[in-house]
């Protein structure tokens, strides 16, 4: 539309040139004779007004054509808008279709775990940096819902967690742990949080580390529960459920505050 615009432009432009070029001959050929005959004179106007006639159509012919391929330009660029609207619509509903869209609902679901785990170590992270700065959790490269574990004191390598040691394990399952605790849905609250041993794999300076974290937690109305045998651990903690043996396969529970 630009390009026939622009060739209108330039034909009416030719046009009004070729008119005025014609009319200034004309004058010419008239001015060149010193005597006209009252009727070589009315031949003359005529000619001249019949050609400026026909001039003035074919430039009103134009002109129309010319308003309305700038109408249609108008139009044209309304369009266009229009559609750069659209394709910013459609490209956004493009990236949610590739990432969450399929017939079974399936690759929903796996995104939704996706970006659940992507906050979930977000939030261990912050924890196990409270209890060691030598490891922190990541993402598989691949895509799938599983993790890693990156060893700062070994170059930040990326190791399988599966090669953490006992106690390592354990402070990152704390991690983990304490992230879900803080890991709460419109549906879902987590209030309470049972650790089952584990605290004998530590040494007494992670094992004091460890057991601040889970006071800071409850600080925030948090009910934590420990099962252990440590004594480290009864003298931290002095509201307790004690199970005592009595004997003949009877045992007793014993409350302490």
């Amino acid at each position: 539309l630009e390009q026939k615009l622009q060739r209108l432009q330039r034909a009416f432009q030719e046009a009004c040139g070729d008119f005025k070029r014609s009319v200034k001959e004309l004058y010419r050929h008239l001015l060149s004779k010193e005597i006209y005959s009252l009727k070589e004179a009315q031949e003359k106007r005529t000619k001249i007004e019949a050609l400026i006639d026909k001039m003035q159509q074919k430039m009103g012919a134009m002109q129309e054509r010319l308003q309305e391929n700038i109408k249609k330009e108008q139009e044209y660029k309304i369009k266009m808008q229009e559609f750069t609207k659209i394709q910013t619509e459609y490209k956004t509903v493009e990236f949610l279709n590739s990432l969450i869209g399929s017939a079974e609902g399936d690759k929903f679901a796996k995104y939704a775990q996706l970006v659940t785990l992507q906050r979930l170590l977000f939030l261990a992270n912050r924890k196990l940096r409270a209890l060691s700065d030598r490891y922190s959790f990541v993402m598989q490269e691949d895509g799938g819902l599983d993790f890693d574990i990156v060893d700062h004191y070994q170059a930040d390598a990326i190791r399988p967690v599966r090669t953490l040691s006992g106690g390592e394990r354990f402070l990152a399952s704390l991690a983990l742990a304490l992230a879900l605790s803080e890991l709460n849905s419109a549906s879902i609250k987590i209030d309470s949080l049972f650790l089952d041993e584990g605290f004998g794999t530590l040494d007494e300076d992670t094992l004091f580390v460890a057991l601040e974290a889970l006071d800071r937690l409850q600080q925030k109305g948090k009910i934590i529960g420990v099962i252990s045998h440590l004594k480290e651990i009864k003298e931290y903690i002095h509201k307790q459920i004690r199970l005592k043996k009595r004997g003949g396969g009877i045992s007793e529970i014993e409350l302490v505050y």
